[in-house]
């Protein structure tokens, strides 16, 4: 995964889910939990690997070397980062949470599962025990990434937002200007 070392991205319990499977899991990222993490991850046995920040043009490298790329936050904005783990064809899993959810298609672009270790756990299991569901997965993400952010796609989109927002303020201060008439 990558991110912020921060409460807000479950990673205690994406650790916690690793126990016992036999993989390594790896980290991008700082934040205030750097050090709970690795005595949590050596109290769990996982082989953490606990990445700083990596330059950007590096990212997608490690991405397409991933097994699985897992993002079991509690929450999310427009996670950028799930969407190049996308786009590099890798297998993912992300929490059935709001800007996760708005994104992986569950069962056609990646797998989504609850916040609690367990079900983590589970879709862990699921993508590492099913190597053809996994690259289908991935295909199917790296299409979706493809045919919905490639650059014209998010230029429009940032254009139609542009737009909107324009008409919205035009809106507003036609209807400000009204309430200075009186009759």
């Amino acid at each position: 995964t990558v991110g912020r070392l921060e409460a807000q991205k479950n990673l205690f319990a994406l650790i916690e889910a690793c126990s016992g499977l036999g993989v390594e899991l790896e980290i991008i990222g700082e934040g205030s939990q750097k050090e709970a993490l690795l005595a949590h991850a050596r109290a769990q046995g996982v082989d953490l690997r606990l990445s700083n920040r990596i330059e950007h043009r590096l990212l997608p490298g490690h991405l397409a070397r991933a097994a699985v790329f897992a993002l079991v936050s509690h929450y999310e904005g427009h996670p950028k980062e799930l969407i190049e783990a996308m786009s590099a064809a890798t297998p993912v899993l992300g929490a059935r949470r709001p800007g996760i959810a708005d994104i992986i298609d569950d069962n056609r672009t990646g797998l989504l599962c609850e916040t609690a270790a367990a079900d983590i756990r589970a879709g862990l299991q699921k993508l590492l025990s099913d190597p053809e569901l996994a690259e289908n997965l991935g295909r199917n993400a790296r299409k979706f990434a493809q045919e919905h952010y490639h650059i014209d796609a998010v230029v429009s989109m940032e254009l139609e937002l542009y737009n909107s927002l324009m008409a919205e303020g035009s809106r507003s201060e036609d209807a400000s200007d009204l309430d200075g008439v009186r009759d």
